[in-house]
């Protein structure tokens, strides 16, 4: 412990910087596969493997998004005091990481995970299988994410190219792909440093 205290955060410096230097989604993508490579950390979007919700027999390919860290509960009932408790303990990891953060931007970080839990499904509803089993092709899923490069996010998370992609909230699926942009990148940019640390 004492060892790990001393290194801190060096080991992942480099990342944290590779972050801080992307002007773009697209960059910030780049920054996102050599994660996924070096670190098996996908902060945005990412392809998986899960037993398929309809035939146990087998597996089918995931594709996943950005989830708020905190319960949909959370955003859309909690209170004020819950709301900065967050907001000083996500506050409180990034500076012990050595990185400069306001609450102002942790706020927009705040406020764009509340955007995404508006539309995510209930907690009921994600055991219901004809809610979470969704299929999407990997062109469809092309169109959704413009900013993406979906061939190489596929290279990146190790899954072959198959005719259907699971996607198990549509919801917050289709918000991400809306909030994905550049023009909330340095948003985006504390939230995958937020993954890496």
């Amino acid at each position: 412990v004492e060892s790990r205290n001393k290194i801190g955060a060096a080991p992942i410096r480099a990342y944290l910087e590779m972050i801080d230097k992307a002007n773009n989604v697209t960059e910030l993508m780049n920054v996102q596969n050599t994660l996924m490579e070096k670190l098996y950390c996908a902060p945005f979007v990412a392809f998986s493997l899960t037993v398929d919700f309809k035939d146990s027999t087998r597996y089918i390919p995931v594709f996943g998004v950005y989830n708020p860290n905190m319960t949909k509960d959370f955003y859309l009932s909690g209170t004020e005091i819950q709301k900065a408790a967050y907001i000083k303990y996500l506050k409180t990891v990034m500076e012990l990481a050595g990185e400069d953060v306001t609450d102002l931007q942790l706020e927009e970080l705040y406020n764009f995970e509340k955007c995404l839990a508006e539309k995510m499904l209930n907690t009921e509803d994600m055991g219901d299988v004809d809610k979470i089993y969704n299929t999407y092709t990997l062109d469809e899923i092309q169109t959704l994410f413009p900013t993406v490069d979906t061939e190489k996010l596929l290279i990146y998370s190790g899954i072959q190219k198959e005719d259907k992609f699971l996607i198990t909230d549509v919801g917050l699926t289709k918000e991400f792909a809306r909030l994905i942009t550049d023009e909330n990148i340095e948003t985006l940019k504390t939230a995958a440093k937020l993954c890496v640390i």
